[in-house]
């Protein structure tokens, strides 16, 4: 029986074949990364929990201490990453677990992603932030003479 194709955005996985492309091209991945994203692309757009990953990846139990998530996740980040630069594809939601949904980003005209790009302030405001003060409870503010 032949596995069928699974698709999430860009990427597409051929179990039969144990390839995984991203953006049309290869990703080199182990067994283990590979197991990992099609889990991933399975529950496409859904987050799922490091235990929920972990059973379906290494089919035993999760131990709350046991960082294997999180380190295979960095190391399918940076594959993707490096197949497709400039894309978002798993989503970190702190306290939840991990969520697959490919999500461009814009770049600067230097073609580097920004910080604010990377780390967005979540307001949806894109002018810059006013300068910080400071918060010393004997701060003076300078004067002109």
């Amino acid at each position: 029986m032949r596995q069928q194709v699974l698709r999430s955005g860009s990427i597409e996985i051929r179990p039969a074949e144990f390839l995984a492309l991203a953006g049309e091209r290869p990703l080199n991945l182990t067994a283990r990364e590979l197991d990992l994203l099609r889990a991933l692309v399975v529950r496409h757009g859904r987050i799922v929990s490091r235990e929920e990953l972990y059973g379906a990846v290494w089919d035993e139990p999760y131990r709350k201490s046991d960082r294997s998530v999180d380190v295979y996740i960095a190391k399918l980040r940076h594959k993707l990453d490096e197949a497709v630069p400039g894309a978002r594809f798993i989503h970190t939601h702190f306290g939840f677990g991990y969520r697959l949904e490919q999500e461009p980003q814009p770049l600067s005209e230097d073609g580097r992603e920004s910080p604010e790009q990377r780390f967005p302030s979540g307001t949806g405001d894109s002018r810059p932030s006013p300068p910080r003060r400071s918060l010393h409870p004997f701060h003076i503010p300078e004067t002109s003479p």
